[in-house]
This record gives C-alpha cells, structure tokens and sequence, in this order.
C-alpha cells in the first residue's frame, strides 16, 4: 500500500471513530476498496505509457520504399515537395540548439507532422501516430508538432506576401482580357477538425457537416498564395470573414483604384470585390435596356 493511500484510510479512520461495530464492519470494507482503487491508478497509468514499443522500423524500413503515390497518401505532398520544405526548415534554431542532438532526425519530425495533418478520425489520434512511429505518446508528439509548427511559420514574411504596386500593375496588365483591373482571387474553404470541439461545440459544424475551421485564401493568376484568414469556426459564412478581414477594412492598403478582387456569388459586391450575377437575379431584356 502506498504512503498517500496509508494517510488518506488513516485520516478517514480517525474522523470515523464515533461509529458502533456494525457501522465499522461496513466502513472498514469500504476503505479497504478504496486502499485497493488507489494502488491501482497508477499502475495503470504506467503500464498504459510503457505499451507503445519504442522502435523506428517502420520509419527506417518501410516508409522510404514507398512509391510516390503511397508517400503522398500518408504526408500529403510530393517527395519532392518534402525535401523542399525540409531544406527550407533544417537550418531553423529549433532543431540546432544545444540540446538538439537528443531529438529526432528533421526529416522524422516532418514526416510525423505531415502524417497527422493529413489524417483524420481514429487515424489522428496520438496513440495511433505513436503505434507507428514507433514513439512514446506522453507529450513526445506535441512536442515535435510545436516545432515544426514554429519552423514553418518563420518562412511566412518570405513566401506569403501582397503584390507591391508594380506587381500588380503586371497582375492586372496580365489578365485583363479576361476581367479588367483584377488583382487576385478571393474564396474560402474547410479544415476538417480530428474531432469536435468540447467547447461551443456546434459553432464548428460546418453546411458540409463537418466540425472544421474556416481558411479564406487570395491567390493571384500564378495560383500563387497572397493572403489568408484562418481560424473562424465552420459555421461562419465566407462573406463575412471576407467583410471582417484586412483587404475588406483597408482597402487602399492592398489595391489602388480601379484594381479589385473576384469571387464568386456567396460574397457581396464592392467596389474592390467583383463578384457574378446571382443566380436569383433578374435578367434584363432587350427592351428594358431602351427603356
């Protein structure tokens, strides 16, 4: 029996001396399975850790020989498409400080996080990634995610920028055959969550049903990234993340007259936001334009 358990029946024990022998016979059975209850926790709290065999075969043996397609399926991008973000990131300081030469290789480090954004339901769960990676799930995964996470972000100001005013002359000069003065391209979409959220709940379940984030993308003609909103809960319509974010509240900041955005109907007109002819609105005749 542990100290902690001997101290908690000792102390009921005393504050119980007032009760007769039948009441004693009872109560001495409860603290017995209370004594018993509380040298269990814990023992299944280790073994629980201690299951998952710490052993990197699969990684070391079998993840490499994958074909293109199987490698895609489980990270989500090319090979290439890996080494170019791994490069860009191996030389971040969170994989070259004074303690670095305890963590996993980079390339691990990626492929786990690449492998649990790209899955979802039972398949995202840290036990399951733990199984697989041949790594312990007490804080291990989490641990990897923040740095990858952090790595990543630091290359933003470098790769996610706003045309400059030369460059969006070139943009609109570019596609002005087929819509004048555009800049870029403005819509959004869902990220599916692994699981709901315990917290408000319903506020993320999306007209897809599905419990998702919200990302708003601009990209210009290049299909090149220029702006992203990301964070708004599945339920919020695109409209009004687009009126709620930066391009809608300062428009002069990113355009200069006549230039605009597109999107498609479920956003609303502006005179820097270009959007089609809603499939509900009256169409004019020959004769109404003469009259």
């Amino acid at each position: 029996m542990s100290e902690l358990s001997e101290s908690l029946i000792d102390d009921c024990a005393d504050e119980l001396g007032f009760l007769n022998s039948d009441q004693e016979e009872e109560m001495d059975e409860i603290l017995d399975n209370l004594s018993h209850n509380l040298d269990i926790v814990p023992m299944f709290r280790y073994s629980y850790m201690s299951k998952v065999p710490k052993t990197l075969t699969w990684y070391e043996e079998t993840f490499p020989d994958y074909d293109e397609k199987r490698f895609r399926q489980l990270v989500r991008c090319t090979k290439l498409q890996f080494d170019s973000i791994l490069s860009k990131i191996r030389s971040h300081k969170n994989f070259n400080g004074r303690n670095s030469c305890k963590q996993f290789t980079v390339e691990f480090q990626l492929s786990l996080l690449l492998y649990r954004l790209g899955s979802n339901g039972d398949g995202a769960t840290i036990q399951k990634i733990s199984c697989l990676f041949g790594i312990g799930d007490g804080g291990t995964i989490n641990k990897i995610t923040e740095r990858i996470f952090e790595a990543i972000l630091s290359l933003e100001p470098k790769y996610l920028t706003w045309p400059n005013s030369a460059e969006r002359n070139t943009l609109v000069e570019k596609t002005m055959h087929e819509l004048p003065y555009l800049v870029g391209y403005t819509d959004g979409t869902e990220i599916e969550l692994a699981e709901a959220s315990k917290i408000d709940r319903d506020v993320y379940l999306s007209r897809n049903k599905i419990f998702a984030l919200k990302l708003q993308t601009t990209i210009d003609y290049t299909k090149k990234v220029r702006h992203i909103v990301v964070g708004y809960p599945g339920s919020v319509h695109d409209a009004r993340i687009f009126n709620e974010c930066d391009l809608a509240l300062n428009p002069r900041k990113y355009l200069t007259e006549p230039q605009r955005i597109g999107a498609d109907s479920a956003y609303k007109l502006r005179t820097t936001l270009i959007t089609p002819f809603r499939k509900n609105s009256k169409e004019l005749t020959a004769t109404a334009l003469f009259v």
